[in-house]
């Protein structure tokens, strides 16, 4: 609440503020445009589709890096943590007036 909050102030001094928080379902992207909304706050949902075959090299790569240097900040993504990622996160409709990044 307190970033969101922070997000309002900041773009009522003219500048503009990214929120780089997941978004993972639906519901959530809702409430949060009502909050902004209601606070006469533009908002401006872009969304960034990385395809399946990008998505693991990435995670790969970054799962690499943290097996080089543990330094206990980011946790390994094995399967099991993926697939269940995979089974939460609701991918934007069409309704939702999205910006799609390829």
């Amino acid at each position: 609440m307190y970033l969101m909050k922070k997000a309002v102030e900041l773009v009522k001094c003219g500048c503009d503020v990214i929120l780089d928080w997941g978004f993972w379902k639906k519901e959530e992207r809702i409430q949060l445009t009502r909050y902004f909304e209601e606070r006469k706050t533009p908002v401006e949902w872009v969304y960034v589709r990385v395809n399946d075959d990008v998505w693991k090299k990435n995670i790969e790569k970054r799962n690499g890096e943290i097996e080089k240097r543990d330094d206990g900040s980011s946790f390994y993504l094995n399967e099991e943590i993926l697939e269940r990622a995979n089974r939460l996160f609701e991918p934007p409709e069409a309704d939702e007036g999205m910006i799609v990044v390829e």
